[in-house]
């Protein structure tokens, strides 16, 4: 993901401003203007301008012709390096279907999920990603185990990693295409597997990724694979599940049976030590007993990423066979790039500028010129579009109106500004 964003220019001597992909995590975007040779664009906040020099236009060049322009100001959004890693629940409870009348169990239903969702141009071209699985053996696992040893199997170090964190559209697939060879089986050390990613953001291979950390957990619910618990009926996973015989004779399933009960408290703990580390976790489920939700829910809350329009008031992303995880994607987006979203733009003179001479265009959209008499008061009326402010010194360019109101709650990629241009020509 690492790079540039690609020079921008056309003909005479524009300058080929560039902005530094991932140079920057906590600005509102970056500006630049152009002068007579190549530069960097530093990221500053949005609305201040860098020094400004002679130039051409050097964006969205086509709508200003070949006017000669004094000045040039671009606002561009921060694009960001995101890593993330995929950390997927492959237990024998994927295999259960969501309801009696489903045709596709949960573990199908999140493949198809995550296949869609992170295939999405949007996703894809600006996340890099890695792959955790658990329970996990490179053999495999029997779905049919009962046997602790070896349903809660998880390689430890970096052979917990079954994929390391890279970029582009192939080590993507390759992802995908070994959630698409494994069969669930086992059951479900989910605690481990978020200390192992803790441990390879931390310490291991993944200490030393430029950019923002997440985790993104997709997962039944329930955990369990701690040998060192006691618990009751209400806190035994096989009971929860109506998974446990019942009669007169067993009212407990882990009795003696310490692995299964409810490992629950150790996940939060877990995904609670990445949030405290800067690495946030965003949590997918497709749970079927009410306490799983519980369980998705609270795991949800810990890792500080909770889905903020749940349909249901869940804090997790629910995901089911008639949808993907178009909420997920909402959620995703924003952490690749911080659009602009200014409406006051400080400019470079104090002097009056022709207002005849300025052009301002909205990702290659030109914005006309508020038709006002309020130009020099902070209040423009019912004026749509952009004026200048002389209230201020220097004077700032504002948008104002439907145009005001459309980038501050869609942002922008690009805010191009230019002036002392002759149109004439």
């Amino acid at each position: 993901m690492a790079g540039l964003l690609g020079a921008m220019g056309c003909g005479g001597n524009v300058a080929n401003d560039v902005a530094l992909r991932g140079g920057t995590y906590d600005t509102g975007g970056a500006t630049s203007s152009s002068g007579g040779s190549a530069s960097i664009a530093r990221a500053v906040d949005a609305g201040q301008d860098a020094d400004a020099t002679n130039s051409d236009c050097d964006y969205c060049c086509s709508l200003y012709g070949s006017a000669a322009c004094a000045t040039h100001i671009q606002m561009q959004a921060d694009v960001r390096i995101v890593n993330m890693l995929l950390v997927i629940d492959k237990s024998a409870s994927m295999n259960d279907k969501p309801t009696p009348a489903s045709t596709q169990s949960r573990w199908d239903i999140i493949k198809a999920a995550l296949n869609s969702t992170l295939t999405l141009p949007e996703v894809l071209d600006n996340i890099n990603f890695g792959l955790e699985l658990f329970p996990y053996d490179l053999a495999g696992i029997d779905p049919n185990t009962a046997n602790p040893t070896l349903a809660c199997q998880l390689p430890t170090g970096g052979s917990a990693i079954e994929r390391e964190i890279a970029g582009g559209a192939a080590n993507l697939r390759d992802i995908l295409d070994v959630l698409s060879q494994q069969t669930p089986g086992g059951y479900s050390p989910t605690a481990k597997a978020l200390n192992e990613a803790y441990n390879y953001y931390t310490i291991g291979a993944g200490k030393d990724l430029k950019g923002s950390k997440w985790v993104l957990l997709a997962t039944s619910g329930a955990s369990d694979c701690n040998a060192a618990l006691n618990c009751e009926a209400g806190d035994c996973i096989p009971n929860h599940e109506s998974n446990c015989p019942q009669g007169d004779w067993i009212v407990n399933c882990c009795a003696n049976a310490g692995f299964l009960c409810s490992d629950a408290d150790a996940v939060v703990f877990a995904i609670s030590k990445l949030a405290s580390a800067g690495i946030k976790t965003f949590v997918v489920g497709v749970p079927i007993w009410s306490v799983e939700v519980e369980y998705l829910n609270h795991y949800a809350q810990a890792g500080l990423a909770p889905n903020p329009t749940g349909s249901n008031g869940e804090s997790y992303y629910s995901v089911s066979p008639s949808q993907t995880l178009p909420e997920l994607v909402a959620a995703l987006l924003p952490l690749t790039t911080k659009l602009v979203r200014t409406c006051d733009i400080p400019l470079t003179t104090a002097l009056p500028i022709d207002t005849n001479s300025i052009r301002v265009a909205k990702d290659c959209v030109l914005i006309p010129e508020a038709t006002s008499n309020s130009s020099s008061q902070m209040d423009a009326g019912q004026a749509d579009g952009w004026l200048i402010d002389y209230s201020q010194n220097p004077p700032h360019l504002r948008l104002v109106g439907n145009y005001c109101l459309n980038i501050t709650t869609q942002g922008a990629m690009n805010l191009d500004i230019l002036w002392g241009c002759n149109f004439s020509g």
